[in-house]
């Protein structure tokens, strides 16, 4: 895979707001709590939170309400594998056993993907996922902040997504050291393309 770049720029924005609190809290990974709020906010409705099980079973603890809407239906309480086709299934399990066998089993997990989706109309959109970890400061245990936003795209009135396949490009990255260079804008984005004014 080529080097990433960002498509979105509320990705970037999310991005810039986990690592702005990691440095500022002195942390290698933040707690949930130590995000400010009021900045939180405008991602929350493209945000899922997930759990871990200890066979890295992912279980959404939370489903934004606009993610919810475009997926007909509220994830919360919903094992992440039990939403995904068997491409997709077996494409997450790799990447997790490949990152494992890069950086060991205890490190901080932390994923960019770029995926298509068939919409209840037949479109066919993409979607941006960059999932960064936090900790659960009473127990020690990783969790993932998920955003999720469509690229190049919106949906139109009363169209869902009915469909998402597997991730076209995704990376697997470790969210404890250095926020890597690719992780920023780029710069020839569809959504930074302003359309001419006559």
């Amino acid at each position: 895979m080529q080097t990433p770049r960002l498509r979105s720029p509320e990705t970037v924005a999310f991005a810039d707001l986990w690592y702005d609190t990691r440095a500022r809290v002195g942390l290698p990974i933040p707690a949930k709590e130590d995000m400010p709020l009021r900045q939180l906010a405008r991602f929350m409705p493209h945000m899922t939170l997930v759990g871990f099980e200890e066979d890295h079973r992912g279980k959404y603890l939370l489903c934004g309400t606009a993610l919810a809407s475009q997926v007909g239906i509220d994830l919360t309480g919903h094992l992440v594998e039990d939403t995904l086709d068997e491409p997709a299934r077996v494409q997450r399990a790799a990447g997790i056993a490949e990152f494992e066998a890069s950086f060991g089993p205890d490190a901080f997990r932390a994923r960019w993907t770029i995926c298509d989706g068939r919409t209840s109309t037949g479109r066919i959109v993409e979607f941006e996922d960059l999932s960064l970890p936090y900790l659960v400061p009473e127990t020690g245990a990783m969790r993932h902040m998920c955003f999720v936003t469509l690229v190049g795209g919106a949906l139109d009135y009363d169209e869902g997504v009915a469909q998402r396949f597997p991730a076209k490009e995704a990376l697997w990255f470790d969210g404890a050291v250095e926020r890597p260079a690719w992780l920023a804008q780029d710069p020839h984005s569809a959504a930074l393309t302003k359309p001419d004014v006559a």
